[in-house]
């Protein structure tokens, strides 16, 4: 994994304020300045595990970080012989493990259609170029952050997050084709026709939002 990543993912990861309120957009990445040394050596192990067998360049990256569950993270990548999506996932969350040194890393890939990775690869794009900066606070004490990576064809990074989406949101749906991507790139019953379709839906409620 290379260093630019590593530091990346450090900035994007963010201790939980007390105050918050849901936002149906994603938001910048938050400075690395800000969080505890603890925090800090967390982000590290945490990045470097999840993103174990990841190219540098990966066209899109999905973070996510439950308060108590097992942390998981997906590429998407493009290869000379086709498009793929390669998971990693925690064997426990890493923050609350007593022996973290024993934290491993499960390592899945699953092959996808030209079509899916274009349009997911769209997705992103869109969801990301919406990011705005929060007028208040939105992380809460306990749930879930979502962080967004895409590589653009220049070789430049742009990231963003969202913390818990509400039910129904635009951001909840977002979660949900991704969550869908990383149930596939597991093995489960996920057909990519599907959901190609529903990839499709969100991103066409991303553009309805532009011209509102």
């Amino acid at each position: 994994m290379s260093k630019f990543f590593l530091l990346l993912f450090c900035c994007m990861l963010v201790l939980p304020v007390k105050t918050f309120a849901h936002t149906d957009h994603l938001e910048p990445i938050r400075d690395l300045a800000d969080y505890s040394e603890q925090s800090k050596r967390y982000r590290l192990s945490v990045s470097t595990l999840l993103y174990t067998g990841f190219s540098d360049t990966s066209a899109l990256r999905y973070t996510v970080l439950p308060a108590f569950n097992k942390e998981y993270a997906f590429s998407i990548e493009e290869k000379p012989d086709g498009y793929y999506i390669i998971s990693n996932t925690l064997s426990q969350n890493l923050w609350y493990a007593k022996e973290k040194e024993a934290v491993t890393a499960s390592i899945q890939v699953c092959g996808m259609s030209k079509e899916l990775y274009s349009a997911t690869r769209e997705l992103f794009a869109l969801a990301l170029s919406q990011k705005r900066v929060p007028q208040t606070g939105t992380f809460g004490l306990d749930g879930i952050i979502y962080y967004f990576t895409m590589l653009d064809k220049a070789g430049g990074i742009t990231a963003g997050e969202t913390w818990s989406p509400t039910e129904f949101t635009n951001m909840h749906k977002l979660i949900t084709v991704c969550d869908k991507l990383y149930a596939m790139s597991l093995g489960k019953d996920v057909p990519q026709s599907a959901l190609l379709k529903e990839i499709r839906q969100v991103t066409e409620l991303l553009q309805q939002r532009m011209v509102q």
